[in-house]
């Protein structure tokens, strides 16, 4: 019976939790739709996370030139993925800013030491 009012259902437009567009919802079994693509809803599964909204995220992006706020380049990652990894200090909880996967993973590897981090330049640079 359920599933036949949802067959009845008429298409409906929506506001997208995400990123705010309006998308039109084509009603079917088995759920609701509050995000207009795919990418949007992990985005805002990602920010919350964080405590962060869309428009503070992409105020971060702006800030940053669309690049990795470490090397500057464009977001590149590991297992072939792309996009985001939110920055944070694992103590506060505090989000510093976005980064590309290789680097995220390069702060990881170092436990966000900055001693450790000074040395490793050192040691790149010859000292």
């Amino acid at each position: 019976m359920w599933e036949e009012k949802r067959k009845d259902a008429e298409p409906y437009e929506r506001l997208c939790l995400t990123c705010g567009q309006t998308f039109t919802v084509v009603p079917k079994p088995g759920g609701k739709q509050y995000y207009c693509t795919l990418e949007c809803r992990r985005m805002y599964q990602r920010l919350r996370r964080y405590g962060l909204t869309y428009q503070e995220y992409r105020a971060l992006m702006e800030r940053q030139g669309g690049v990795c706020a470490l090397c500057r380049q464009e977001w590149r990652g590991w297992g072939g993925r792309t996009g985001l990894h939110v920055d944070h200090c694992h103590r506060t909880g505090r989000v510093r800013g976005l980064l590309c996967g290789d680097c995220n993973t390069a702060l990881g590897r170092f436990g966000d030491d900055p001693v450790l981090l000074r040395r490793a330049a050192e040691y790149l640079e010859g000292g």
